[in-house]
């Protein structure tokens, strides 16, 4: 256990920050994580990886922090070219609110440190709100250039060039927002060989004692040559080659004497981009790195399909010998009773369940979904098991027994995959044979099928690019709706639905899979723009339909029905004069900040009138879960009449 910390920096009173700054794979992590060893507070932090098995030692809320910050900038960690320095004046409050709060955390300890490789950009923001409450170090710590390259190619498949602008970009910039700082320059090799040596350097340097003795220090356990996997130094001969190793070398000589050499180091670096008038470089290599993004999203795709073809066609050889001997051994008892008629009829009954058996098709299924990553997302086993007893007792595994017979008897795979439905929808799939969720997963995807009602897969690929490497549904289970808080369908959110019903958030249930077991039957909202107690009362026949949300998917559009008192499907049209095939609902969600959804709604003037429903993504959103409910008028006729 690490103890109470009692001293901070020599001769203060308050808190004391160490602040560590360096570029992505340059060693910060074991620099934050030898500080914690010796007694400094980080927070709650990101924890190990593949990439990382010692531990990231990330403040967690930073890092997400700085990652939306980044994108408000439009840009990227891997794009430091295209940051507007500027543009950090003008953040949102909310961001600032954010900062503060996490300083406000670190502040109440009297030793803490915090690191995020984003801060080497960020680092002029962070010091407003990290210097009110404690007295800061800064520690700028570095790695040989080329093995960060070599560090980011293997994880991140970057570029050797583009990664060491990433490491000249960083480093200069740490340096310039740090400079006139309490600064000491620590290196990666020196941490991994000499920890202890380090924290004695860093105690000299920025005049303070850690609260943990270095004899009692469990460094060496931490603190291993191991951890290094990339030992090349030898820079490529360009330009930018030559510039980091000159930087790297001037500061493994203690660092350029005069403010003035790093400036120079700085020009070299920005002059290619600073003498581009047209402004279409720094796109440049945007567009380079999305494509770069899409080539590896490509590849790994192409990876997964070649290794699913392989397996199939060893799957298939196995097969093959399996229905050969089968098929030999099925002749000689046809022979051994032809001369029999009454056992030749039961044997040619036995020859036609066997044949049905070990049809050459379904095995080919079965071996293609068993091989596909995707199906298993698809195909649930315990579900299946539990759905279907029959199933437990033919002493199949469940996905043998739903190709072989569950596909042909009506059963789902899984409670997301609608067999019955699919095939109704798209009757092609019922002609031609083939098991309904393979040929989702081959083709049906692809063309835009939908597995169920409730999944729209045209909508959830157009909002979510990356699921079109992979099965969109699959995506969606795997990471879209935890990772992303990606929704299903435009009419299912998600994100809300968690947030509004807490006890399906605290059961880490699939929101979907719970509004549809138990949301819609208690008459929960399956979007905050779909009034469920209203629309049944509005349409009573709706009952009669498993659930309202899917009645309002299958007769909203022919019969005109409306998911809220406010939205006008009749009026909007008429309203903006859309054009015949447009569904006015989906266009009023992307509309929603300029359109007014009905009559009786006027949304310049809601927003206009309470200023706090711009948070909300929808103005009539905020007014149906909200606004309502503290009294607010949907247009200046129901205020005026009210206050009358």
């Amino acid at each position: 256990m690490i103890p109470e910390l009692k001293l901070t920096m020599q001769g203060h009173n308050q808190s004391t920050g160490l602040v560590v700054l360096g570029m992505h794979r340059s060693g910060t992590s074991a620099c934050a994580g030898l500080l914690r060893l010796h007694g400094a507070y980080l927070g709650e932090v990101i924890g190990e990886g593949p990439d990382n098995p010692k531990g990231f030692w990330e403040n967690q809320k930073a890092t997400l922090l700085n990652e939306e910050v980044l994108r408000v900038l439009e840009c990227r960690w891997d794009w430091p070219w295209m940051f507007p320095e500027q543009g950090l004046d003008g953040l949102a409050d909310k961001f600032t609110e954010r900062r503060d709060a996490i300083a406000e955390e670190l502040g109440s300890h009297s030793l803490w440190a915090i690191k995020d490789p984003r801060m080497c950009l960020l680092w002029p923001w962070w010091q407003v709100g990290l210097s009110r409450v404690a007295t800061l170090g800064i520690l700028l710590c570095l790695r040989q250039p080329m093995q960060v390259a070599q560090s980011l190619a293997r994880r991140n498949q970057i570029d050797t060039n583009q990664a060491l602008f990433l490491w000249a970009r960083y480093v200069l910039s740490a340096e310039l927002y740090s400079r006139g700082m309490r600064r000491v320059t620590v290196f990666y090799d020196d941490i991994l060989n000499a920890p202890a040596q380090i924290i004695a350097q860093i105690e000299d340097a920025l005049d303070i004692a850690f609260p943990v003795p270095l004899e009692r220090s469990v460094a060496a356990d931490f603190i291993s040559g191991e951890l290094c996997h990339h030992h090349d130094s030898e820079a490529p001969a360009t330009a930018i080659g030559r510039l980091c190793q000159e930087i790297f070398m001037a500061c493994r000589a203690g660092g350029p004497a005069q403010p003035e050499q790093w400036d120079g180091f700085r020009e070299r670096l920005m002059k290619p981009l600073q003498q581009d008038k047209s402004g279409r470089l720094p796109w440049a290599f945007a567009e380079m790195l999305r494509l770069h993004d899409d080539g590896v999203a490509l590849r790994q795709h192409m990876a997964e399909r070649d290794a699913l073809v392989a397996r199939c066609n060893a799957g298939l050889a196995e097969m093959r010998e399996q229905s050969d001997a089968a098929l030999g051994k099925l002749e000689e008892d046809q022979l051994r009773v032809n001369t029999e008629r009454e056992g030749n009829t039961r044997q040619m009954s036995r020859w036609q369940r066997f044949r049905h058996r070990f049809s050459l098709d379904k095995w080919r299924q079965y071996y293609a979904l068993r091989e596909s990553p995707d199906a298993a997302w698809l195909f649930d086993e315990s579900w299946y098991f539990n759905q279907y007893p029959d199933a437990v007792e033919s002493g199949f595994t469940a996905l043998r027994h739903y190709v072989l017979y569950g596909a042909d008897a009506g059963k789902q795979p899984g409670p997301y995959f609608f067999a019955d439905w699919y095939q109704r929808q798209y009757p092609g799939v019922a002609t031609n044979g083939m098991n309904p969720l393979l040929h989702y997963l081959l083709f049906g995807a692809a063309a835009g099928n939908n597995p169920n009602p409730y999944f729209d897969t045209t909508w959830y690929i157009k909002n979510y690019p990356a699921a079109q490497w992979r099965n969109p549904l699959a995506h969606y289970l795997d990471q879209g709706w935890k990772k992303q808080q990606a929704s299903p369908h435009p009419l299912f959110d998600a994100a809300w639905y968690c947030k509004t019903y807490q006890d399906a958030a605290r059961a880490g249930a699939e929101p979907l899979l719970h509004y549809l077991t138990f949301g819609a039957g208690e008459g929960r909202n399956p979007h905050p723009l779909f009034h469920s107690g209203w629309y049944l009362q509005q349409y009573p026949r709706a009952a009669r339909c498993a659930n309202l949300l899917l009645h309002f998917i299958v007769f909203g559009e022919v019969e005109q029905l409306n998911p809220n008192p406010h939205f006008n499907r009749t009026w909007y049209i008429n309203q903006y004069n859309l054009n015949k095939g447009i569904d006015p609902w989906l266009h009023y969600l992307k509309h929603g900040w300029e359109n007014n959804p009905g009559p009786y709604f006027d949304t310049a003037w809601y927003l206009q009138t309470y200023p706090e429903a711009a948070a909300s993504f929808n103005p009539l959103a905020h007014f149906l879960t909200q606004g309502r409910r503290n009294g607010n008028s949907p247009n200046p006729r129901h205020l005026a009449t009210h206050q009358g």
